[in-house]
């Protein structure tokens, strides 16, 4: 990747983490852009999470539920 682009770094921890099958907050940012990053040619897995925005939600809901949504 170009490391001009804004948000490389985590759309890299992102590819890693989905290749590793982690589900975290980069690699279900990097689902839910999927389309858009395939298309610019960044490889990623054939099988992604389903529903990655609900998910990401449910993540960050652990943490602190009451700001989950805004961020």
């Amino acid at each position: 990747m170009n490391p001009a682009l804004p948000g490389e770094d985590l759309i890299e921890e992102g590819v890693k983490d989905l290749h590793a099958q982690r589900e975290t907050v980069a690699g279900l940012l990097v689902a839910i852009g999927s389309p858009r990053l395939r298309r610019l040619g960044i490889e990623l897995p054939e099988t992604l999470r389903e529903n990655p925005e609900d998910r990401l939600y449910e993540l960050l809901a652990k943490d602190d539920p009451d700001s989950a949504h805004s961020r």
